[in-house]
Order: C-alpha cells, then sequence, then structure tokens
C-alpha cells in the first residue's frame, strides 16, 4: 500500500510540474468591429469574417501581430496589436464607409 501511495503522489506532481515545453503560449482577441462582415487577415493571412468566429474571438501566439480589417464599402483599417499568454484583448471599431464620390456638377 505504501509504494502506491508514493506512486500516485510522485505521478501528481510529475503532472502539476509538466509545463508543457513543446506548446506556444497563446492569447485571445476578441473583435467587436461593425461591420462584422468584415474580412480579417492576421500577418497578412486570411482569417475568415468576424462574425465567423465563435464570440467574434482568435486565439492567437503571444507576440506582436499585424490585423487588417476590410469590408467592401469601408476603408481598410490596419492594428499593430501585443497579444499576451492567457490574456483577452478586445478590439472595438466601427469602420468608417467610403464616400462615393459624385461626377455630376454643382447646381
Amino acid at each position: 500500500m505504501k509504494v502506491f501511495l508514493l506512486l500516485f503522489a510522485f505521478a501528481l506532481t510529475g503532472c502539476a510540474t509538466n509545463t508543457g515545453a513543446g506548446t506556444k503560449a497563446r492569447g485571445l482577441l476578441r473583435l467587436e468591429v461593425e461591420p462584422n462582415h468584415a474580412d480579417i487577415f492576421v500577418n497578412e493571412e486570411y482569417r475568415g469574417q468576424v462574425k465567423s468566429w465563435h464570440d467574434q474571438t482568435l486565439v492567437l501566439p503571444v507576440g506582436m501581430h499585424r490585423l487588417q480589417l476590410v469590408a467592401k464599402g469601408y476603408f481598410s483599417q490596419r492594428f499593430d496589436i501585443q497579444i499576451v499568454a492567457d490574456e483577452l484583448v478586445t478590439l472595438r471599431l466601427d469602420m468608417e464607409e467610403e464616400i462615393e464620390t459624385l461626377d455630376e456638377e454643382p447646381l
């Protein structure tokens, strides 16, 4: 019985101290963007539309990332965002609509 308890305690200690050296630290980026059909590019890689992500949240590796939001009829937006391990960063943005030019002469 004593051996079993020691092995069990050793196994628990090993599990508690295992940091998973092969895994990369990650953080979360929540996008509260209008329009929610905006396309997301992270480090120039297409990641879908804002509305397509659960809770409009992306899981990203820790570090600096270039975020670009593009939607037809709106000015594109670009940001550099620092992602921190196990933290949530929220970006709130109402994209600005493009202004259409009229070819008509003033009255």
